[in-house]
């Protein structure tokens, strides 16, 4: 998962991780190719197939803890201190299918 990290270039967007400890770094969209080193094209909402496998479909998928923010079926744990939000990015269609839609993060205060 990534943000948006600094000026378009044209129709080119410089993404990096997100972060979901740090509110500036909050998910965009999936990446789902990596057609050259230094680029990649990245989706911000409907069906991805084949970027994961494994999932049980019909239940959701949060933003995972860390920079990159993997999905994963369970809210990340919060921190020692400070602020977490949890964030639904979409849902598992089929073992290996996502509807991606980014909900609207709940803050929780560990």
């Amino acid at each position: 998962m990534v943000y948006i990290s600094g000026e378009r270039t044209g129709e080119v967007y410089q993404v990096d991780r997100c972060d979901i400890a740090q509110t500036g770094k909050r998910p965009w969209g999936m990446v789902v190719a990596k057609p050259a080193p230094g680029s990649c094209i990245v989706q911000t909402s409907g069906e991805v197939r084949g970027v994961y496998a494994g999932l049980t479909p019909g239940a959701p998928l949060f933003l995972g803890a860390g920079a990159g923010a993997r999905l994963s079926h369970v809210p990340p744990d919060p921190p020692l201190s400070g602020r977490l939000y949890h964030q639904v990015a979409g849902q598992a269609t089929a073992s290996d299918r996502i509807y991606l839609g980014m909900q609207t993060p709940v803050v929780r205060v560990a």
